[in-house]
C-alpha cells in the first residue's frame, strides 16, 4: 500500500556489514594468537629457520588477513557473490597455519589445535561443499608437510607418530564439517522461518490496519493517526487539517447497478483519492461510502483547494467501465485542527461542513472556516 507508514523495516544491510567487520576482526586475531604460538616456538628453539623466517611468515599471514579486513570495512566485499568471504579467508589461514608447521620442529600438534579455531571460524557461515573443500586442503596441506619433512628434515621425524596425528586431525575435521554443516543447514532454515514469520506478521499488521476492500487505511487506524497529529500540533511543531468526504447517491448505485457495481465505485474512488494527494497525507475508508483525508501542514485555505481538485477529479473521471452512464460526484466538508479541541470536535466540525455541502445541492466543497 502506497502509504502505509506501519510497515515494518527490514534489517538493514549495514547491520549484516557490521557482523562481518566484526568476523573478519576475529579472524585477524586468531591468526595474530597463531603467530604467538608460533612466535613462542621460535623462542624456545623449536622453529626451524630462525627469525628471519619467521617475519616472512608473520608478514604474509598479517598482510592477508588485512587484505580480507580492508576489502569488508571498505564495502568491496559487497561486489562478491559471499560478501563474508569466509572461504577465501579460511582457505588462506590455512595455508600459513601449513607454512608455519612446516618450520616448527618440535609444536606441530599444538599448532594443529589451535587451527581448529580457524575451522570454527566458519562453523555458521560454510556450505557444507566448503567444509568439504576445507578440509581437503588441510589433510592434503598437512600430509604434503609431512612429506617434504621427510624428504628434506627426516631427521627427528617419527612417521608413525606424524601419520598417527594425520589421521586423527582428518576424523576431528571430518567430524566438525558434518556437525558444521549439519549447523548451517539448521540455522538456514531457522532463517527462512523466520522470515515468512515476519512476512506473516507484516501481513497481519498491514490487515489490522487496512479497509479490505480499498486498500486504505481502516477507520481505527486514521483515528490514530489524528491523535498522534493532535499530539504534535499540541507541542507547536504542524498543524493539519481534514477532509470529510461522502459519494453522493451511493445507495442509487447499489440499488440500480448492484452491490458489485458499487464495491467497484468504492475501490476506483479510492485509487483516485489516494493518488491525488502528497506521500506524506493520509487517505481512509471512514466507514461504508465514507473518506477522511488527513493533509499534514496544510492550512485550510490550501486545503479547501486541494479538496476542489479532488471533487473535480471525481467528477471527471471515467466509471463506464463500471456501468455505462455512470456517473460519480462527492461532497466535502474540510476544516483545520483547533488546537486543545477533542477528536470528537474535531470530527464533529468536518462532518457538519460535509453534510451542508449535502443540503447545499451535493458535488460541492465546504469548509467551516469564514472566508475559506
Amino acid at each position: 500500500m502506497r502509504q502505509s507508514d506501519a510497515t515494518i523495516k527490514r534489517p538493514t544491510r549495514d547491520h549484516a556489514q557490521a557482523l562481518r567487520l566484526k568476523l573478519t576482526l576475529m579472524g585477524v586475531i586468531g591468526g595474530m594468537a597463531h603467530l604467538f604460538l608460533v612466535w613462542l616456538c621460535l623462542y624456545f628453539g623449536y622453529f626451524r629457520g630462525g627469525l628471519s623466517v619467521f617475519l616472512i611468515l608473520a608478514a604474509a599471514d598479517l598482510s592477508g588477513r588485512f587484505v580480507f579486513l580492508a576489502l569488508v570495512y571498505s564495502g568491496v566485499n559487497l561486489r562478491f557473490r559471499e560478501p563474508g568471504l569466509v572461504l577465501p579467508h579460511i582457505a588462506w589461514a590455512t595455508l600459513c597455519v601449513l607454512a608455519a608447521i612446516y618450520f616448527v620442529e618440535q609444536g606441530r600438534l599444538v599448532l594443529l589445535m589451535l587451527y581448529l579455531q580457524v575451522i570454527l571460524f566458519g562453523a555458521f557461515r560454510l556450505r557444507r561443499e566448503g567444509y568439504v573443500f576445507i578440509t581437503a586442503l588441510a589433510v592434503v596441506g598437512y600430509a604434503a608437510v609431512i612429506a617434504a619433512l621427510w624428504a628434506y628434515h627426516p631427521q627427528g621425524l617419527n612417521l608413525q607418530i606424524e601419520l598417527l596425528q594425520l589421521l586423527g586431525f582428518l576424523f576431528i575435521l571430518i567430524a566438525l564439517s558434518l556437525v558444521g554443516g549439519q549447523l548451517n543447514q539448521f540455522l538456514r532454515r531457522y532463517r527462512r522461518q523466520n522470515l515468512k514469520l515476519k512476512e506473516a506478521m507484516d501481513r497481519i499488521e498491514e490487515l489490522a490496519i487496512t479497509d479490505e476492500l480499498t486498500k486504505l487505511y481502516n477507520r481505527r487506524q486514521i483515528i490514530k493517526i489524528i491523535n498522534d497529529q493532535m499530539a504534535l500540533a499540541a507541542r507547536g511543531i504542524n498543524s493539519f487539517s481534514i477532509c470529510f468526504i461522502d459519494l453522493d447517491h451511493f445507495k442509487a448505485v447499489n440499488d440500480t447497478h448492484g452491490h458489485n457495481a458499487g464495491d467497484m465505485v468504492l475501490v476506483k474512488t479510492s485509487e483516485l483519492l489516494a493518488s491525488s494527494v502528497r506521500e506524506v497525507d493520509r487517505v481512509a475508508r471512514f466507514g461504508g461510502e465514507e473518506f477522511l483525508i488527513v493533509l499534514i501542514n496544510s492550512p485550510v485555505d490550501r486545503s479547501v483547494e486541494v479538496a476542489e481538485r479532488l471533487r473535480r477529479r471525481i467528477e471527471q473521471a471515467n466509471f463506464k467501465d463500471v456501468a455505462s452512464g455512470l456517473r460519480v460526484t462527492i461532497s466535502i466538508g474540510v476544516t483545520q485542527y483547533h488546537p486543545h479541541e477533542s477528536l470528537d470536535d474535531l470530527l464533529k466540525r468536518a462532518d457538519d461542513a460535509m453534510y451542508r455541502a449535502k443540503r447545499a445541492g451535493r458535488n460541492r466543497t465546504i469548509s467551516d472556516h469564514p472566508g475559506a
